[in-house]
């Protein structure tokens, strides 16, 4: 595709709506991730209408995302990953220095690469969830435990009373 950026990304928060990479290749290095707001972007169309390119004046296009005058973004293509539910969750993407004037081979390659990229991020997003639920069980058997331990201070408790008030009766 002759691109000098590469990007995968997911939503990441609203109010204002989020975005964090989760993989970012620029001139062919591996580069530090980034976490963004989407509004003025062309990652925020990308949400709207599942499909964004720019063959060229990205930068121009899109004064609020200084990034893409920073890096002299000439270009820019991005699909959304759609979910199960058919919700865009996040996107991959490709920018350039230079014009990238083939949209269809860039949507095809895009789309191709989407199917793969977003079974992955579904799956590392279940992996976290599962983690998540993992956690709030082994809090809730520790609460739990800790009930039937207090329970059964109670029901001592009360037999010991019990008792006192027989012998009391009693005596």
């Amino acid at each position: 595709l002759d691109a000098d950026f590469a990007f995968a990304a997911e939503l990441s928060g609203e109010e204002p709506l989020r975005a964090r990479t989760v993989a970012r290749f620029a001139d062919n290095e591996h580069v530090a991730n980034i976490e963004y707001v989407l509004e003025g972007t062309p990652c925020n169309d990308v949400l709207e209408q599942h499909f964004c390119w720019i063959p060229e004046g990205a930068a121009e296009r899109y004064p609020l995302d200084f990034g893409l005058a920073v890096q002299s973004i000439e270009s820019y293509a991005a699909i959304a990953l759609i979910d199960a539910e058919g919700t865009a969750f996040g996107w991959i993407g490709v920018m350039s220095r230079r014009p990238m004037l083939d949209g269809a081979k860039i949507r095809a390659t895009l789309l191709f690469v989407a199917g793969r990229t977003s079974a992955e991020l579904q799956r590392q997003q279940a992996a976290i969830a599962l983690e998540r639920a993992h956690a709030d069980v082994a809090v809730h058997a520790e609460r739990g435990e800790e009930l039937e331990r207090i329970n059964a201070e109670l029901q001592r408790e009360i037999a010991e009373q019990r008792r006192s008030q027989r012998q009391m009766t009693h005596d």
